[in-house]
């Protein structure tokens, strides 16, 4: 996995990772669910989006034309 490009401050924290097949990315949801990212979920291949209980949001896609993660983690407002 090569990480592109990441932002980590206060608010939120965003990422691009490479490398990685959809499996992978599903992989990923289910660790996400795993940690509590399960509130108001929203899904479909590909994608995923769900706060936690403390309200942050994590948001998911998966870019199978550069097989890549694009993630970001935002806190409450």
């Amino acid at each position: 996995v090569i990480k592109e490009e990441s932002i980590n401050n206060e608010e939120s924290f965003y990422f691009r990772a490479y490398g990685l097949t959809l499996a992978d990315f599903d992989s990923y949801i289910t660790e996400c669910k795993n940690k509590g990212f399960t509130v108001d979920s929203k899904s479909y291949e590909g994608f995923y989006s769900a706060d936690n209980a403390e309200g942050y949001n994590v948001y998911l896609s998966y870019d199978e034309t550069n097989d890549c993660i694009n993630g970001s983690i935002k806190a409450p407002r």
